[in-house]
């Protein structure tokens, strides 16, 4: 008899965590029970409807033998952030969910002065196969000052674009 699969807690609470929410709710079996973060970084009490409780606190809510933990995070400062929270929870114990679907590969390029990132994934759920892209366009202006960040994601629902713009302030 197989061992039955633990419920998961999502650390992150922002577009990230909400994503593999939507993805962990549609087109897994697995099911999420909370959201987790740091608690300087948690600006709610829910999200998407669970309980959004500070990381400090995330193992006598929802201990580690009972629950695992996905970290939902963005690749920023080069995963560093990421892994920093991965080996957090590892700390308290707990096991990693690996998220739904396939392996998402990606490649990072220079083009002149544009640091472009590709992606893509091959996911196989229960609806069907499909793929999702990633494109990502880095740009610092010539005075250092600005760095625009041109986003688009695909998937089977469409696309959606997004620029973000940064100035550097003194």
């Amino acid at each position: 008899m197989s061992r039955p699969q633990k419920k998961i807690v999502i650390f992150g609470t922002g577009d990230i965590g909400q994503l593999a929410h939507f993805y962990f709710t549609h087109d897994t079996s697995r099911q999420v029970v909370a959201f987790t973060g740091d608690a300087d970084r948690i600006d709610c009490s829910t999200r998407c409807g669970l309980p959004a409780v500070p990381f400090e606190q995330v193992e006598r809510l929802y201990p580690p033998d009972d629950f695992e933990m996905f970290v939902a995070l963005s690749y920023s400062k080069l995963n560093q952030v990421r892994a920093q929270k991965y080996h957090a929870a590892k700390d308290k114990g707990y096991t990693f969910e690996q998220g739904p679907g396939g392996v998402l590969t990606v490649t990072a390029t220079w083009d002149g002065g544009t640091f472009v990132i590709s992606g893509s994934q091959e996911l196989e759920t229960p609806r069907g196969n499909f793929a999702i892209t990633l494109n990502e366009l880095r740009t610092l202006s010539a005075d250092g000052q600005t760095l625009v960040i041109e986003s688009t994601r695909g998937a089977p629902r469409g696309e959606r674009t997004m620029t973000l713009v940064y100035r550097k302030t003194t």
